[in-house]
């Protein structure tokens, strides 16, 4: 939704942006071509993926870049697996690292700016393989909740899949565990937990409501373990 607005909104945005997807200037775009010419080394154009956002939308700042997602990316899920499987050495991590191989050229290109580089990477709510990317990719985590049953659940299940950790100390599937387990031997380093940012709040948040309140502290001490 925020891609669209910022691509010029109001059907203009999701216009930008289906020309884009055809010309397959999006993260899936990306993975399909490194998948057909160059699945373990970065291809040397990568810079070109991203989207000078004022030459779509002229309302935005000159220093922001867009890398556009892609419906395709449940696609890409097989091919990034196909990669990881590669009998060749450290395919796994290389397999995981094309989100880094895209940020790193891009920050490279002293064309595009000399100026330190920011990126935030929007992932969904599963834990696909294409999620892996930006988790590999990441060196902080946020995390956007609302301070109930269902955001604990879901922090939780982040916890023990990033880091292969238990916070209530239930025993753990081992499907829970295979991207810790495949990282930590690969030497990937872990992104910390960076914040949490609760979408519904009361605006007199000393008055909160019992109900969200010891979900609210579940959540901080959550936080506090992993950062």
């Amino acid at each position: 939704m925020f891609l669209k607005l910022f691509l010029g909104g109001n059907g203009v945005g999701e216009e930008n942006l289906n020309q884009l997807r055809d010309r397959n200037t999006t993260i899936a775009g990306y993975i399909k071509e490194r998948f057909s010419k160059s699945p373990l080394s970065r291809l040397g154009n990568e810079s070109s993926y991203f989207v000078k956002a004022d030459s779509v939308n002229t309302k935005m700042p000159p220093n922001l870049y867009l890398l556009p997602g892609d419906v395709d990316l449940d696609i890409c899920s097989r091919l990034i697996a196909h990669i990881g499987s590669s009998p060749v050495k450290e395919a796994w991590k290389k397999s995981r690292s094309l989100l880094i191989d895209l940020i790193a050229s891009f920050e490279a290109d002293k064309t595009i700016s000399e100026r330190p580089k920011t990126f935030f990477i929007d992932c969904n709510p599963s834990f696909a393989s294409y999620t892996e990317l930006g988790v590999v990719a990441s060196n902080r985590v946020i995390i956007p909740c609302t301070a109930d049953a269902a955001s604990i659940r879901g922090i939780k299940n982040l916890v023990k899949l990033i880091y292969g950790v238990s916070i209530d100390n239930s025993e753990q599937d081992e499907m829970f565990l295979d991207f810790n387990k495949e990282a930590k031997q690969s030497k990937i380093e872990f992104p910390k937990l960076h914040v949490f940012v609760q979408n519904r709040s009361r605006t007199n948040e000393k008055d909160a409501a019992k109900a969200f309140k010891s979900h609210a502290e579940e959540i901080k001490k959550n936080y506090n373990e992993f950062t």
